[in-house]
């Protein structure tokens, strides 16, 4: 299915974390790379980046983690990244998962059924950004 062309990161933690919605570090320390790959999965032009102990996404010219919706333009100003100082590493799609390789299962779940996840919940997101366009267009 075709990714979303309107970036609107907030709907990731809305969809896949709602009960983490008003607090977002509750993402960020152990499920950020789901955050990332989710985010990867659902909208064109995400870019998957970690350092050593953070999963987050670039899209444009800022980088964006759960608890960053509007983005920073230098990913160190990520307060994750400062916990084990390292170098930003850009990954494909199989790269990162060859990184955070077993991650998903301290959660139950698999690389695929994340992926699957996130194919079944783009329509939903497409049909509220649409309403959001909408909403915005008449006003």
């Amino acid at each position: 299915m075709e990714k979303l062309i309107h970036f609107k990161p907030s709907l990731i933690t809305k969809y896949f974390f709602p009960n983490d919605v008003g607090w977002p570090i509750q993402i960020n320390h152990g499920r950020c790379f789901m955050w990332a790959l989710y985010c990867h999965e659902i909208f064109d032009g995400t870019i998957l980046c970690s350092n050593l102990c953070h999963a987050f996404i670039k899209h444009g010219n800022r980088y964006y983690d759960a608890e960053f919706l509007r983005g920073v333009e230098d990913w160190h100003e990520l307060t994750a990244t400062h916990y084990i100082p390292s170098a930003i590493t850009f990954h494909s799609l199989d790269g990162f998962k060859q990184e955070w390789d077993k991650n998903p299962q301290n959660y139950g779940m698999s690389w695929k059924e994340m992926t699957d996840f996130a194919q079944c919940v783009l329509p939903i997101l497409r049909e509220e950004i649409g309403r959001l366009r909408s909403i915005a267009h008449h006003n």
